[in-house]
């Protein structure tokens, strides 16, 4: 199977590939699933469930040994891997200070 041109990468800032547990809240329900990046304005997710785009969630982040970070976020997109969520505001200064991130956040 041929493959086309590698896309040039195209964000501003990098994401961070990081696996950490995260419960998405969003209406009544909590959804339990995973961190597959992060950046400083947004996540991907691996969740068991679809979500709509526009959807608004409160994200629970758990970094490991640290205190879990709550962040409100819209589902910006769905890809077949998990869902893009992007922050309503920049990550949360824990998050941000996090050793597995760069300094620069």
């Amino acid at each position: 199977m041929a493959t086309g041109p590698k896309r040039q990468e195209q964000r501003r800032r990098p994401r961070n590939r990081v696996s950490w547990p995260v419960i998405v809240e969003v209406d009544d329900r909590l959804l339990r699933g995973e961190t597959l990046d992060l950046a400083p304005f947004g996540a991907k997710l691996r969740l068991d469930e679809r979500l709509v785009e526009g959807t608004v969630a409160t994200l629970h982040i758990k970094p490991p040994q640290d205190p879990p970070l709550d962040v409100e976020a819209i589902v910006w997109r769905t890809d077949r891997d998990g869902c893009v969520f992007f922050f309503m505001k920049a990550a949360p200064t824990g998050l941000q200070a996090h050793p597995e991130f760069p300094a620069s956040l």
